[in-house]
């Protein structure tokens, strides 16, 4: 019991107990409350109706639509401004064509320096087929892509900052009306 072994005469108890072992026994609470179990948590939550799961199969459709409408909107985006810097800056477009060969290269040269075997594969196939225009039109849909998101970004900041400025203002206002 004690690290001594002695006990209480008057009741049989340990005279002094590690406060592990007074924990485990329950005597002993130290710091936070003890949490409910998940079972008690469970029951005390609000109990869910029989249109949960319609609810969250539409919430999935509703967020796969927009998914796939946002992608098809960069995707347009992307194509446009490929076309205005193709037909409106013929000098812009081919530097960056340029650029983009340069960077096609030195991956070649790389794939070809570390795995030589792999090399003429990649020159049949990979590099054959991705020129450096459609490295370009990687690059520029990667950028519309970042500018795309960085705006939705921006937008739901804004948004939630005028309705965590309102709430406080609406908070009197609801307090009032039900006194």
């Amino acid at each position: 019991m004690t690290p001594t072994g002695d006990t209480s005469e008057a009741t049989g108890a340990p005279v002094l107990l590690g406060l592990g072992l007074l924990r485990r026994m329950g005597r002993l609470r130290v710091g936070r409350p003890r949490r409910k179990k998940k079972a008690e948590r469970v029951s005390a939550a609000k109990p869910r109706s029989r249109n949960d799961g319609v609810g969250s199969l539409l919430k999935s459709i509703v967020f796969s639509a927009l998914l796939i409408a946002y992608l098809v909107a960069e995707v347009l985006v992307a194509m446009v401004a490929y076309m205005y810097l193709n037909l409106h800056h013929l000098a812009t477009f081919g530097y960056l064509i340029g650029l983009c060969r340069n960077l096609l290269n030195q991956f070649a040269i790389q794939l070809e320096r570390f795995s030589p075997e792999l090399a003429n594969r990649a020159y049949a196939t990979l590099l054959g087929e991705l020129g450096p225009k459609s490295i370009l039109l990687l690059f520029i849909g990667l950028a519309v892509s970042m500018f795309i998101r960085f705006l939705i970004w921006l937008l739901h900041r804004t948004y939630d900052a005028a309705r965590a400025k309102r709430e406080p203002e609406a908070a009197p206002a609801a307090a009032a009306q039900s006194a």
